[in-house]
């Protein structure tokens, strides 16, 4: 069980990335308090309702402000009754909860946790309103809500797999100097090719990767320093983007609406006339 909800000053849910474990458990609470109608058949590709988990999670947001607002000392981890532990972070006044099992370390969760608004921060800098309703497409594969999940989860997969990406270094692949000169003189020109290109944008960094390994980096001088974590979070990216990501959430969408408004209904009567004039159109094929 693990998932990650972010929530406006309003208290509205403008992110979530929840597995199937924990987005079920959520679904059983909403129907123990009323808030789903009917019975819960468990089904994984069932979606969260966004007002139904508002719903459950406002009265812990509520308590999370009285207690920082009046006391100066706001929750930042949680254990329920039930084995689950909510770990607490702030981003521009919105409000991160990172959720599991409390059987997890609770270092690891916050280190994640923080980890992660930082993508959020690099990705979205002070337009975070623009996660509750991102239809923006990014890379033209996936919209920026849909990549930073993506991130998140590759970076949980190199962190076990690197220890560089646990350590939050960027590791470098040493090789011959001419080799190393060479793949500079490349970055400079595929730079200069970009900017004849793409005249309306300032391109000021390329770098080379064997992998998730660093083996050439070029800036223009004019350009400012490439920081390491901006230079570790790219290098996420390009490890996200070379695989196929899963269609984003706009894109469904989209095609879901399109659906709808070509679907026409055909009633009961019609379909079986429809097919008596088929079964009647292969018979006299047949004779």
């Amino acid at each position: 069980m693990k998932g990650v909800m972010i929530f406006d000053n309003l208290n509205d849910l403008v992110f979530s990335d929840v597995d199937a474990e924990l987005s079920k458990h959520i679904q059983k609470l909403a129907m123990k308090d009323g808030l789903l109608e009917g019975s819960f058949f468990g089904s994984v590709e069932q979606e969260m309702d966004k007002n139904i988990v508002m719903q459950l999670f406002s009265p812990l947001i509520a308590s999370y402000k009285v207690m920082q607002a009046q006391f100066g000392n706001q929750y930042k981890y949680i254990e329920s009754e039930d084995g689950i532990l909510l770990v607490f972070d702030e981003i521009l006044n919105y409000i991160a909860i990172s959720i599991c099992h409390k059987d997890e370390k609770l270092d690891a969760v916050q280190k994640e946790l923080s980890l992660f608004l930082i993508f959020v921060e690099m990705l979205f800098g002070p337009s975070l309103h623009m996660m509750k309703r991102d239809i923006s497409v990014c890379c033209e594969l996936c919209s920026r809500s849909d990549l930073v999940s993506l991130i998140l989860d590759k970076w949980r997969v190199l962190s076990k797999e690197q220890q560089t990406y646990l350590v939050e270094a960027v590791e470098r692949l040493i090789i011959n100097p001419d080799i190393t000169a060479m793949c500079i003189n490349m970055l400079q020109e595929v730079l200069e090719k970009m900017r004849h290109s793409h005249k309306d944008e300032t391109y000021s960094h390329a770098f080379l990767l064997v992998d998730t390994k660093l083996v050439a980096l070029y800036s223009s001088r004019n350009s400012g320093h490439l920081p390491k974590e901006t230079l570790l979070l790219l290098t996420l990216v390009t490890q996200v983007l070379k695989t196929s990501p899963l269609p984003s959430k706009a894109e469904e969408e989209k095609k879901k609406a399109m659906e709808d408004e070509f679907f026409i209904p055909i009633s009961p009567q019609a379909l079986k006339e429809t097919k008596l004039i088929d079964e009647k159109k292969t018979k006299d094929f047949l004779f």
